[in-house]
């Protein structure tokens, strides 16, 4: 004589013999988990006692990835066009990156960002930031650079 219980993880309706349905933990051919016999225990088996489905952590993980994304896309609201300031995800200054592409580098492509040093606001309403990159010379070599780049109020290189 077979008893007839359901899987408390999936749900698949299963059929126990005898020396099964006495036994204190059930496998479920179906979805690979054990769980608790309720025959033996009875009928009500708290939540905790289950196992978590493992196939809900595809879509968990999907949601999770596109708050993270989510997030550092509107970290600070950062707008590259406002005040000169660092970049909260890398500490890049957008205004000095689009002078040295655009304006000084011999060969843009070849720019490197190596450090940044913290935006600092001088008194007379100016900016200066300190950044360390590589990028090669006329010469087709690579060079270090440390340079102290001064900006005006509008994001303009001065110096």
């Amino acid at each position: 004589m077979n008893n007839f219980i359901t899987c408390s993880v999936c749900g698949t309706p299963l059929s126990l013999s005898r020396e099964v349905s006495e036994s204190n933990v059930i496998y479920c051919p179906c979805c690979c988990n054990n769980f608790i016999n309720p025959l033996r225990y009875g009928q009500f088996v708290k939540e905790s006692n289950r196992k978590f489905n493992r196939g809900c952590l595809i879509p968990i993980g999907i949601v999770v990835v596109l708050a993270i994304i989510g997030s550092l896309a509107n970290i600070d609201d950062y707008d590259v066009n406002s005040t000169v300031k660092n970049n909260p995800l890398d500490g890049s200054v957008h205004q000095v990156e689009r002078y040295l592409k655009e304006e000084y580098l011999k060969d843009p492509k070849s720019y490197e960002s190596i450090e940044w040093s913290e935006v600092q606001k001088n008194a007379d309403g100016t900016y200066h930031v300190r950044h360390k990159y590589r990028a090669k010379n006329s010469f087709g070599g690579y060079v270090l650079e440390n340079k102290i780049f001064h900006i005006d109020d509008k994001g303009n290189i001065i110096e």
